[in-house]
């Protein structure tokens, strides 16, 4: 679960709604989205799932300081230009594609000191950097000084299916390295059942987390191979344990209005429940973007369970009018009470179950 850290309690609680006289607009001069066709039905998610993705590449996680022969702390690898978020592509000119594979290969570099050529890619470029290794006095070895990483996991929610194809939906944000917080770099993706057997309350206020397990010998949901701002999209594989129930049709995000609603997620097992909540605030949004719906949790049930909003409830979907309003996405620093949500037709384009209009932007 993403969360605002710097937020003013003044921008996030008070829109200036002006009634406009102009037709075709919102409250806010934002071009309205109105669905021009039906639009398809999807069955709502609310499982508590396991993530697990495999990078294209090996993660660069972080630096190591060495300790030389003489007691000076170094760091070469930083020192030739390399930074936590990189992904290492090739080392002296031969492919890796995971971790044993590239510490292998420097470290075959390394022990007979010589530099090693490590090609890296950062922000789409690729460029190399000669690493010189140095003797580590605490290892008794030489070194680069990186901490490295192939693979990441999690736990997150099922947002929703397309029951006639398989293609899902979850998350409703970017898997993000966990040590540089930037999009994980994605090669290949699955999701996998996982069961809720608590909740860890933060106790100070701030948002708590679910504590899961990833169900032994079951096989994989699904698999994804995109990681975008709108969540991940793959196609299911085996059927996802049981849900809200039958397919609904999806909101325009024009359809989603101030009101109550309902949040689906599992708070223990793999029990999808509802739970209440109010949608505060939904901005018109022409096109693309996060935090379309500022929410509150008003169910006494979750508030008591979980203080309300808590790290693994990412993807949740919530319901408003019969319809596929939204997806949580995240929650308020300080308020675990309120969060955020994306509309679920923005997820539904990104998944390509709606056509995106002539020229827009995708979800990545």
């Amino acid at each position: 679960m993403q969360s605002k850290r710097r937020l003013s309690a003044a921008a996030a609680l008070v829109a200036a709604l002006v009634a406009s006289l102009l037709s075709g607009l919102s409250p806010t001069g934002a071009p309205s989205v109105v669905a021009t066709a039906p639009l398809p039905l999807v069955v709502p998610g609310g499982q508590s799932i396991g993530v697990v993705v495999r990078s294209d590449g090996v993660s660069v996680a972080a630096e190591a300081v060495l300790v030389d022969r003489a007691g000076h702390r170094t760091r070469p690898a930083a020192q030739a230009g390399v930074r936590p978020g990189d992904v290492i592509l090739r080392v002296d000119g031969r492919p890796v594609a995971d971790t044993r594979t590239a510490a292998r290969l420097i470290g075959a570099a390394a022990a007979t000191g010589r530099p090693v050529t490590l090609t890296l890619r950062r922000d789409g470029r690729e460029f190399e950097a000669r690493v010189a290794p140095v003797w580590d006095a605490r290892a008794g070895r030489y070194l680069i000084g990186l901490w490295i990483r192939d693979a990441a996991r999690g736990v997150g929610t099922l947002s929703f299916y397309d029951p006639a194809t398989g293609l899902f939906a979850a998350l409703g944000h970017v898997v993000s390295d966990p040590d540089t917080g930037k999009p994980f770099p994605l090669r290949e993706g699955r999701i996998v059942r996982a069961v809720v057997t608590g909740i860890d309350r933060d106790g100070r206020g701030a948002a708590g987390e679910k504590v899961a397990a990833f169900r032994a010998g079951s096989p994989p949901l699904g698999e994804f191979r995109r990681n975008t701002p709108f969540g991940v999209f793959g196609r299911l594989s085996s059927e996802p344990p049981p849900g809200p129930g039958a397919p609904v049709p999806i909101a325009a995000p024009d359809e989603v209005h101030p009101g109550p609603a309902l949040l689906f997620t599992v708070l223990s097992g793999e029990d999808v429940e509802a739970y209440a909540v109010e949608i505060e605030r939904a901005e018109r949004q022409p096109r693309p973007a996060p935090k379309g719906i500022l929410l509150r949790v008003t169910d006494p049930r979750l508030l008591a369970a979980a203080g309300g909003i808590v790290q693994g409830m990412s993807g949740s979907p919530i319901l408003q009018d019969g319809r596929l309003a939204g997806v949580l996405t995240h929650v308020l620093v300080g308020d675990p009470a309120e969060g955020y949500a994306v509309y679920a037709y923005w997820m539904a384009e990104a998944a390509g179950l709606v056509a995106a209009p002539a020229g827009e932007a995708g979800g990545g």
